[in-house]
């Protein structure tokens, strides 16, 4: 014994095929280009503090791991900086003599330049600044330490950060240049 149940029949105005009007497009269409509007113009901000940001934390290491060479091997080690270039060289000590600390050896070669410019793909829009009363070259004694100390600010296209070398201690700190600031912050970093 089978049970069926009549089907109730629709009206004829639900069986035509439903679609968006015209006006339900464009005003799809035109919040869809709003939202792309505001979002794509602050994802290529967010971009450009990652990059910037990932460029501050390899000066950092880099400068950390000569640093940490002039202590191993119990001597000091200068680092001159180029500005113009945005490049650390730590291959020549502060007399002109090729160095043998900080720079590659032929027992352990080490990456003895940095060029800052490369890491950010050869552009020009990366420029570095020395701040304060910072010279070059940057020291670092056999202890670590650091007599003359420095601070450097990196910019790319309106961001800018920071790298310190504390003076005397030696201490490398990553900052950076808050909105309507002219100083570098290092609180919370």
């Amino acid at each position: 014994m089978t049970i069926s149940f009549p089907q109730p029949s629709l009206p004829k105005s639900h069986h035509s095929q439903r679609a968006f009007t015209m006006t339900e497009m464009v005003m799809v269409v035109g919040i869809i280009g709003v939202l792309l509007g505001v979002g794509v113009p602050r994802y290529n901000q967010q971009i450009r503090e990652y990059r910037l940001q990932a460029i501050t934390a390899r000066l950092a290491t880099w400068l950390d791991e000569q640093r940490r060479l002039a202590m191993q091997q119990a001597r000091p080690c200068a680092i001159s900086i180029n500005t113009s270039t945005a490049t650390f060289d730590a291959s020549v000590n502060d007399t002109g003599i090729t160095n043998d600390v900080c720079g590659s050896t032929a027992s352990q070669p080490r990456d003895s330049v940095l060029r800052l410019r490369n890491l950010e793909n050869g552009t020009n829009n990366l420029t570095l600044t020395l701040l304060g009363s910072t010279t070059s070259p940057l020291l670092f004694g056999f202890r670590g330490l650091s007599p003359n100390g420095m601070e450097v600010q990196i910019s790319l296209e309106g961001s800018s950060r920071c790298v310190r070398v504390t003076r005397p201690l030696g201490l490398i700190r990553m900052g950076r240049i808050k909105s309507g600031s002219t100083t570098c912050s290092y609180a919370g970093m």
